[in-house]
């Protein structure tokens, strides 16, 4: 059994890391809150932008004139997009999306083993994982993930879409945790090259469309576009995902801390009561021992 200075030292223990992770969680509640009026912002046009493109590219006759939208006959690269966290005690956020990523590589590799990827990971914590495993791996873009900056995104993007042009991969494929809420975060893998027409099942026509000047030239300039506000807004819901993922992460620890703070308390108490009754005991042994 413990003594008593043990327990003593190990409720001092527990009650600092309380302290610690209550106030992680109080900031990270309050990040979390900051990246919510993010995604709310951006949804919705970035989810407007992309319907409307893919009504566009629906007619395959103009499919086959748009580079962004040929799909290719052979994969011989696939260019990766992981979207994960600088820092830990994220729960299973970051693990999340790196088990998706190397699931994903590992599809692609027994389909054809010959396959090459060209991985590039937002985010220290995931890009040190394919470090050492051994995996030639772009990033981490720490500055990006802690300030999320449109601009670094726009330039990633056009790296992207000069890389499908020439050829040098024949898709690309972002990897990121969609924020649902505080406690739930989807790990989601979306394909945004080539660029496909994603059709409502309901949809019981296609609509045709007057454009001007003519449908090559807005497709070339809006397709870009959508693609790099999807990448702006996968980092955003990225950003979320990980401080709500930290916010529930922070209050369990925390709910635990003090459940192990009150069985110590207990367990502590217990034994100082052992401890006087023992002495009780022994006071009271040696005074009959003097009587006698």
């Amino acid at each position: 059994m413990p003594s008593l200075k043990e327990i003593r030292n190990r409720i001092t223990s527990v009650t600092s890391t309380k302290k610690i992770t209550s106030a992680m969680k109080m900031v990270s509640a309050a990040k979390l809150k900051k990246a919510q009026d993010s995604i709310f912002r951006v949804r919705p046009y970035s989810t407007k932008l992309f319907d409307m493109v893919s009504n566009l590219v629906a007619d395959k006759e103009i499919v086959q004139n748009i580079p962004l939208a040929k799909t290719p006959s052979l994969l011989s690269n696939v260019t990766l997009v992981v979207f994960t966290a600088n820092g830990s005690l994220c729960g299973t956020f970051n693990a999340n999306a790196i088990k998706l990523a190397e699931r994903a590589m590992m599809e692609y590799k027994e389909k054809n083993p010959e396959i090459t990827f060209n991985l590039i990971v937002l985010g220290r914590h995931g890009h040190e994982h394919f470090v050492k495993k051994g995996i030639n791996v772009s990033g981490p873009y720490r500055s990006v993930v802690d300030k999320p900056n449109r601009e670094v995104l726009s330039v990633l993007a056009d790296g992207l879409i000069s890389s499908f042009i020439e050829e040098k991969t024949q898709r690309v494929e972002i990897i990121y945790n969609k924020f649902i809420s505080a406690g739930i975060q989807q790990p989601i893998q979306e394909i945004i090259l080539p660029f496909t027409a994603k059709i409502k099942e309901n949809s019981r026509f296609m609509p045709k469309f007057i454009l001007e000047p003519d449908m090559n030239g807005l497709l070339s300039e809006i397709i870009p576009q959508a693609i790099k506000v999807k990448l702006f807004s996968a980092l955003l819901e990225s950003v979320a995902s990980e401080h709500g993922a930290r916010t529930t992460a922070m209050h369990i620890a925390t709910e635990n801390a003090t459940d192990l703070i009150k069985q110590l308390s207990l367990q502590y108490n217990k034994a100082r009561q052992a401890a006087i009754t023992n002495e009780i005991s022994e006071i009271t042994t040696g005074a009959e021992a003097l009587k006698n």
